[in-house]
């Protein structure tokens, strides 16, 4: 008989059921979301990652790293 590949739901739902992973994966979720976030916002406004940085007194490496 065939064994069933397991697809990425399937494996992250149970991955989900051990406290520490949902933490961190939940964790993860929002800081992508906040540099997605944080992207579209920089070119909405026709910023480049340099001109917000410097803008708000950082690093363009900064920005990269909030965003990615």
């Amino acid at each position: 008989m065939a064994k069933k590949l397991l697809d990425f739901q399937d494996v992250l739902k149970e991955e989900l059921k051990d406290k520490e992973f949902k933490k961190f994966y939940e964790e993860e979720g929002r800081r992508l979301a906040l540099g997605y976030k944080i992207a579209s916002l920089r070119e909405k406004l026709g910023l480049t990652q340099e001109e917000l940085a410097e803008e708000i007194h950082t690093s363009q490496a900064t920005i990269a790293r909030l965003e990615g």
